[in-house]
């Protein structure tokens, strides 16, 4: 992974795939990210910063709002549940035990 550190960024478009990002500010950037590899930051800041998802994750959160949308309750449940994960960094271990998941089945 490429890693960039101590650079300030403003008023650009940065592909952020690939990327750890040490120290960096961000300001009235746009943060493109295609879900081809991972990212990492830490000790950056963000401020007026647009988050834009294309390729693999614009299909990702697509999915998710498929899910969310086409399953009625369960789905609503399973897409809470996905982000409730993400949020705890638990994501890849609760993923097959979700129970909403064999509801759907």
């Amino acid at each position: 992974m490429e890693t960039t550190r101590n650079q300030r960024f403003d008023n650009r478009r940065i592909p952020i795939d690939g990327i750890r990002f040490e120290d960096c500010t961000f300001t009235r950037t746009k943060l493109i990210y295609r879900g081809e590899a991972p990212v990492e930051f830490s000790g950056c800041t963000f401020d007026s910063c647009t988050w834009v998802f294309e390729g693999a994750a614009n299909e990702t959160l697509q999915f998710l709002s498929t899910l969310g949308l086409g399953l009625g309750a369960d789905g609503q449940n399973l897409v809470t549940a996905i982000f409730e994960s993400v949020r705890e960094g638990t994501f890849g271990e609760r993923l097959t035990t979700i129970p909403a998941i064999a509801d759907a089945a």
